[in-house]
Formats: structure tokens, C-alpha cells, sequence
């Protein structure tokens, strides 16, 4: 039985992968990489933040109690629910929903197995991916950006303490939906010019390419990488 033995395991020894595992792949394989993708979000969010403080709104808010202001900033939400804000159209439909979009991609490229896979309407993997690029842009926006006690529009620069209109449910909702359409937008675009772009390596291609995603070279920025940088193959 030994013998027999021995004589099958060098017939089928070249079936075995023996191949040792470096530290990079097991780390690829453990998903979301939740630390720098908070990173990510926490300062993508207070660069928001620092456009605002150069607006007179914001800085003529702060003064009070910070919970109590904070609180009220946005009570308004449950006591008189309500759409629109004081915000113009381009920046409710168009600005909002940018930012919901980099949020979006912020997810997607802290999780190297899913920011992997390409656009495909009929792929179960590709709505993965974007389902969880949704809840995580939904969480931003609502959460870091909007609501939280220390950091947030509700609590630094009290939106909607004075003018209760100002809290209205356009950006909860907007925000993370348009986001996620731009991004399925741009992953299409994507899809379309991947292999032009093997093809072209010159770097005026690589930027014109690169800009057809604007969340990618935002995401990159905040990382504080390179967004026209040659990408491995």
C-alpha cells in the first residue's frame, strides 16, 4: 500500500501548487481594507469642509452650545420633513451627487477584489460592487459629512439651526443615488477605451483617458498618488 502510494503522489505531484503565498496576496484577499478606506473618506469630508469655512454662512453660525446647536441643526429633519434645500439646483443635482460618487470609488478601490471587476450590466459580481459602493456612499454622506456631532455641516457651521429649510432630504437622497449612477457612467466609459489605452502608453493618452473618470483622479488625489501615473499591467 506504501509503494502504491508513493507512485501516486510523484504521478500527480506536478497538480499541486506549492507556490508560496507572499504577505501582498493575502492581504488583496482580505476585502475592504476598512482603515484607509476611512482615511480616505474622513479627509476627502474635511477638505469639503474647508470651502465652507470661507463662507460667511458658516462662519457666522458657531457661538453657541456645540451638542445643543448641533441637535437642533438637525431636528428639522423629523419636524418638518421636507425636499429641497437652500441650495441651488446645479449644486443639489450635480455637486451633491459628484461627491456621493468619489465616496462611491473611495470604496471600490479600498477593496481590491471588487475594484476589479469591470462593468457588466448582466454580472452578479459587477452589482455587488455596486451595491456596497452605494451603502457605503450613502453612510458618507449622511453620516461623515452631513450629521455627525463633530465634524459635519450640522455641527460646524449649524446648517439648518437657523433656517430650518436649510435640512431638507434632497442631499440624504441624491447624494449616494446620482453618486452611483456616475459611477456605473464612468465605469461604462472604462470598459470602452481599457484596451485603447494598452495600446496607447504616451502620457498625453493616459490623461485624456484618465480624465473620463473624475472620481478616480479625486480618489487618487486624496491618496496622494499620482492620478496620470502608468498602472501596472
Amino acid at each position: 500500500f506504501a509503494e502504491q502510494s508513493s507512485a501516486y503522489v510523484r504521478e500527480n505531484l506536478d497538480r499541486f501548487d506549492f507556490r508560496e503565498t507572499s504577505l501582498g496576496d493575502v492581504q488583496e484577499k482580505e476585502g475592504t481594507k476598512w482603515k484607509q478606506l476611512f482615511r480616505d473618506t474622513v479627509l476627502f469630508s474635511s477638505l469639503l469642509h474647508v470651502k465652507r469655512v470661507i463662507e460667511p454662512k458658516t462662519r457666522a453660525e458657531p457661538g453657541g452650545k456645540w451638542v445643543k446647536d448641533w441637535y437642533e441643526s438637525i431636528a428639522p429633519l423629523w419636524r418638518d420633513p421636507h425636499w429641497r434645500d437652500d441650495d441651488n439646483t446645479f449644486i443639489n443635482y450635480v455637486g451633491h451627487p459628484f461627491e456621493g460618487a468619489v465616496f462611491a470609488r473611495m470604496f471600490a478601490v479600498n477593496n481590491p477584489e471588487l475594484d476589479r471587476v469591470q462593468f457588466n450590466m448582466r454580472s452578479r459580481a459587477y452589482w455587488k460592487k455596486v451595491g456596497k459602493a452605494f451603502a457605503w456612499s450613502a453612510f458618507s454622506s449622511a453620516a461623515i459629512f452631513e450629521l455627525n456631532p463633530v465634524l459635519s455641516e450640522a455641527s460646524f457651521g449649524n446648517v439648518g439651526l437657523k433656517n430650518p429649510h436649510n435640512q431638507g432630504y434632497v442631499d440624504y437622497v441624491m447624494t449616494p443615488l446620482g453618486g452611483i449612477g456616475i459611477m456605473i457612467f464612468e465605469d461604462f466609459l472604462k470598459s470602452k477605451h481599457s484596451n485603447w489605452e494598452a495600446s496607447h502608453p504616451s502620457r498625453v493618452a493616459r490623461v485624456f483617458i484618465r480624465a473620463t473618470c473624475p472620481t478616480c483622479v479625486v480618489t487618487d488625489l486624496v491618496r496622494f498618488k499620482n492620478p496620470f501615473r502608468a498602472l501596472p499591467a
